[in-house]
């Protein structure tokens, strides 16, 4: 499933971009788009579009059709002036265990915390509160590191997952619906096997 995702969706070159930036007298501006383009492209090699360096544009935009379609929703961190990256930005993937589902609170500005995801009075997210460690690390010895959270403004956070509710803050993994009757259908294949 999450294979047929990203092979319809991202397709085998990915998303790319075309300018068609006109001139005054409205003709297209062949040299400005072209330079744009080519420089959209060198971004979009590995060692600049992720802060990891480790994937090009297509690979993280198949990575996010999977995300979603696995996790239900993606969040990636939009940083700035990353050191060595003469485009000056670079995305950074972030697991969906790191925003605390179980935070729920209210600020001192009055602001609600829900499920890790701070809202304004019309309900628009302006932070996400995540771990500053993946919750289920364990350090060296064992035993879990404290929770601490880390207040992200939401301006540096691209929170994507498809909105089924007025009001929903987080994602819900697409193939949840169907979870229990795969589970079902994979006691009637054993069962069918020992029978025969």
């Amino acid at each position: 499933y999450i294979q047929i995702m990203s092979t319809n969706i991202v397709g085998a070159t990915g998303i790319r971009i075309q300018v068609r930036k006109r001139n005054e007298d409205g003709s297209l501006d062949v040299v400005g788009n072209r330079l744009i383009e080519q420089a959209w492209h060198q971004w979009g090699r590995k060692g600049f579009c992720t802060i990891d360096g480790k994937l090009s544009w297509g690979q993280a935009q198949r990575l996010f059709i999977e995300t979603l379609a696995r996790d239900g929703e993606v969040l990636i961190r939009k940083i700035k002036n990353p050191r060595g990256n003469k485009y000056g930005f670079s995305l950074q993937f972030i697991e969906a265990d790191y925003l605390d589902e179980e935070y729920n609170n209210r600020t001192k500005d009055g602001n609600e915390v829900r499920m890790g995801v701070e809202l304004d009075a019309n309900g628009k997210p302006i932070a996400y509160w995540m771990f500053e460690e993946h919750p289920h690390h364990r350090d060296q010895f064992g035993t879990r590191t404290a929770r601490k959270h880390v207040r992200v403004p939401a301006d540096e956070i691209i929170h994507c997952f498809i909105q089924e509710r007025a009001g929903q803050t987080r994602g819900v993994p697409m193939m949840s619906n169907v979870l229990s009757r795969l589970k079902m259908l994979d006691g009637y294949e054993e069962a069918e096997l020992v029978a025969s």
